[in-house]
């Protein structure tokens, strides 16, 4: 986090700025809880053109869950601040997590999507939490989406009757049986909603901006189907 110390990033900005690199342009990472609108000011006026912020979920239940110390209410302030400024932002969202209800899901993706169809923002989501080997998250759930992968050379050369096979863990699965239910329809599916999108947009690279949109667009749909297939109110509050 570079904004961690307000008075340290300031009087960078400040060199910055005395010495006239105005062909210089730089991003950083940001947690919601350290945005101000002076800093912004002089992160703008010393070239800051991104800043990326782990905003990770708009449901407070799932902040908490992930120790995020942060209110739902400080990420769209901080968010409404960068907006204001100039500065791009880049949002990184989580969209399911152990504890994840479908109501988070909801939530999450519905303001989600309203920020990243603004210009002044963009992101990336990413299905469920993969977490590092050492971490709370990884010492407290077993839980997981994993898989083998047959390795049979290395750098280039094989090893013949020597291969073998790693286990990978990719994501926890949730404990909620319908938000689970989504997990796997989301991961069986994405693949031809995105190669759909690229085919029907004629695109060759797909770009963060354009992929992002589709997979909360795509998470949305299968809320909603859910919310239907289980007789559950089509209309869900704000997870709290």
């Amino acid at each position: 986090d570079f904004c961690i110390n307000k008075r340290d990033v300031m009087r960078f900005c400040e060199k910055v700025i005395e010495r006239g690199y105005d062909d210089l342009k730089f991003m950083c990472f940001a947690r919601a809880t350290d945005i101000t609108e002076e800093l912004l000011d002089w992160m703008y006026r010393a070239n800051f053109r991104r800043l990326n912020i782990g905003v990770e979920s708009y449901s407070q239940r799932i902040l908490d869950e992930m120790n995020k110390r942060c209110r739902v209410d400080q990420i769209h302030n901080a968010l409404a601040l960068v907006k204001k400024s100039g500065i791009k932002a880049f949002t990184n969202i989580i969209m399911t997590t152990p504890e994840t209800r479908i109501e988070d899901i909801d939530v999450t993706v519905t303001e989600a999507l309203k920020y990243v169809t603004q210009d002044f923002c963009d992101g990336s989501a990413i299905l469920a939490i993969r977490p590092l080997g050492g971490t709370e998250f990884a010492n407290m759930h077993w839980d997981y989406n994993s898989y083998m992968r047959h390795v049979e050379e290395i750098d280039g050369r094989s090893l013949g009757d020597k291969s073998f096979y790693l286990k990978k863990d990719d994501f926890i699965w949730s404990y909620d049986p319908i938000v689970r239910e989504i997990q796997e329809r989301y991961n069986e599916g994405l693949g031809a909603v995105l190669d759909k999108h690229a085919e029907d947009q004629n695109l060759v690279h797909q770009t963060s901006r354009r992929i992002v949109a589709v997979k909360l667009g795509y998470m949305k749909q299968l809320v909603e189907e859910a919310k239907e297939r289980h007789g559950l109110n089509t209309t869900i509050a704000a997870a709290e």
